[in-house]
This record gives C-alpha cells, structure tokens and sequence, in this order.
C-alpha cells in the first residue's frame, strides 16, 4: 500500500466510514451504554423544599439615577390605541420598572436612555419596546419586527395632540410664514 492509501484508510477509520473495520463495543461497554441511555430518559428531581411559581419574576437590578429620571417621565395608566388598548402601571417592588399589558401579552418593562429625548422602555427577554412621544406612544416587537399597538395616548397627551392639531409644529425646513413664539407641545404645558 502508498503512503496515500494508508492516509486514507486511517482518515476512514477515524471519522467511522469503514464499516465494519472500526472495533466493535464490548458487551461490558453496551450495558454502560444502556445504563447511561436509562438514566437520561428518568425526569431530574425536583426540590420539593424551595418551590418556585412560574409566574414569580426573577429578581430586578437596581437603576442609576439617570434612569430613574426617564421613569418619571412615564405615562402610566390606560392609553387608548388605534386598534386596542395599553395599561402600563408601576412595578412597586421594583423603583423604575412597568408592568405592560396588551390583550394576552405582558411585559416587565426598564427604561433605556435615549439621545433623542423620547421616553424609551424595553423588555429585552420578550423584544418589546415601548416608545413614548409627547403626542403618542407605540409598542414594537423587535423580534418580529413589527408594531404590536401605535397611536396610542393617555389623557396629556391627548392634550398635545390637540394642540399640534390646532397649531402644527414649526417645520425648520421650510420658511417661518408666521412668528409663533412657541411651538404647540410648549403650549400643552401651559
């Protein structure tokens, strides 16, 4: 045999294309085989003494400052959307995070900064993330990529709305025809 049969019998030896060249498993070596098969298939045991709900949250960390200031800036409550109906209430256990309820889907929610200055939570185990304007808020699915709920507003900024509706905000691109002093989200906080 050459040098390159050889390379190749020990090549197929070792990834097991040889067929029955390979060395057979002892009897000893199929009982362990068997033993090892029947202890896997035996479901682990369960601590009867620290039982666990499934709907317990796992415990939250601690936010800085700076988030708890985006937080504060949450609008809690019942906002009415386009097609549904968002309830966002405060997590009381834990300073900073929401509950997020939409129909049948929940989400613990934690600020995130933005340097847009939109209000910003996520649910980072589900992909959920909450975006709250002044006018409007929306709920997206980062996994899915898509909107779950848009056009969704608690009472002030239903205010906002209305008043961007009756005085649009000034658009920089385009020249000023008129000297509003301030734009209408500064007047809803009026």
């Amino acid at each position: 045999m050459g040098k390159l049969s050889k390379l190749m019998m020990a090549v197929w030896l070792s990834v097991g294309l040889g067929g029955g060249w390979a060395q057979t498993p002892s009897p000893s070596a199929k009982k362990a085989k068997a033993n090892q098969t029947k202890a896997r298939a035996t479901p682990p045991s369960v601590d009867k003494a620290s039982p666990k709900s499934a709907d317990e949250p796992a415990p939250l960390a601690v936010l800085g400052e700076d988030l708890l200031t985006v937080a504060a800036q949450v609008h809690t409550g019942d906002m009415v959307c386009e097609a549904s109906t968002v309830k966002i209430a405060p997590i009381t256990s834990a300073p900073g995070y929401f509950d997020l309820r939409m129909g049948k889907h929940r989400y613990q929610m934690a600020p995130v900064a933005s340097q847009t200055g939109a209000v910003r939570l996520e649910d980072t185990v589900h992909g959920a993330v909450w975006i709250q304007l002044a006018n409007k808020s929306m709920l997206m699915n980062q996994k899915l990529g898509r909107r779950m709920a848009d056009e969704c507003q608690s009472p002030a900024q239903m205010v906002v709305a209305e008043a961007m509706a009756k005085m649009p905000p000034i658009n920089i691109l385009e020249p000023l025809n008129d000297r509003r002093a301030f734009p209408a989200a500064e007047l809803a906080n009026k």
